[in-house]
């Protein structure tokens, strides 16, 4: 039987109406990986967060809207888009949960600032107000499939492992990025300019967080499809404990 991988979703305002939604190449990249992807969307109480972290055999903390600022302790500036505290606090929960448990853990995006904002560390709230000389990571109007930029992996790191490549080209849609690095971490991947693109739990078994987009890239670069192959075969392991 597949081990099923929760991922956690946001909550869409369309015409006033309220969505539960998630990007389709999230649960796409699990099947493909060998997985069963299930949604977890926003709005449970305390006790559905032990439930679906007894229902799943991995955790995928998704993309999404940007980290309240208040949540690691500092006033917004007027680069901040569009925040959901409530999500804030619900992904908190649940990631303090599977990491209770050992689970696997895979951070994209929002979800890297995130693990790294619950364990004590911060965020540059727009990297071009805040990142002297740094590179473009937000780009406009182009295919969020597009290779944009490089990114430098560090040796013996896990994402070295899957990727087996020192340097590798990512595509980048986000303008937060981490600043203090918590002590829970080590950083496994940067792109040229400083901006840390990977981290790695000290001391869970399989806790990663990558700061691009690989569900987009799964289908047309294989390489990136390792990444969810480990994932989902550490949350085997896990499930067969």
């Amino acid at each position: 039987m597949r081990p099923v991988i929760g991922i956690t979703a946001l909550c869409k305002n369309e015409n006033g109406n309220l969505f539960t939604f998630l990007n389709y190449y999230y649960s796409k990249s699990i099947v493909m990986a060998g997985g069963t992807p299930i949604l977890i969307p926003l709005g449970g109480e305390d006790d559905d967060i032990k439930n679906y972290i007894d229902i799943i055999d991995g955790l995928i903390l998704s993309g999404g809207e940007d980290i309240n600022p208040l949540f690691y302790g500092e006033n917004p500036t007027n680069k901040i888009n569009y925040t959901s505290p409530e999500r804030d606090e619900y992904e908190k929960k649940l990631y303090l949960k599977a990491l209770e448990e050992d689970m696997p853990i895979l951070g994209i995006c929002r979800g890297l600032q995130l693990m790294n904002s619950v364990s004590g560390g911060n965020l540059y709230q727009d990297i071009n107000m805040q990142v002297e000389n740094s590179n473009g990571h937000s780009p406009v109007g182009i295919s969020k499939s597009n290779l944009y930029h490089t990114v430098n992996i560090v040796k013996n790191s896990k994402l070295f492992n899957i990727f087996c490549e020192e340097e590798i080209k990512v595509n980048s849609f986000h303008h937060q990025a981490i600043k203090k690095l918590s002590d829970k971490f080590i950083i496994s991947a940067q792109s040229s300019d400083g901006i840390v693109e990977g981290i790695e739990h000290k001391y869970n078994t399989f806790v990663l967080g990558v700061q691009w987009h690989p569900e987009y890239l799964s289908s047309k670069y294989p390489e990136f499809l390792k990444l969810f192959r480990t994932f989902v075969i550490e949350s085997e392991k896990f499930k067969s404990r």
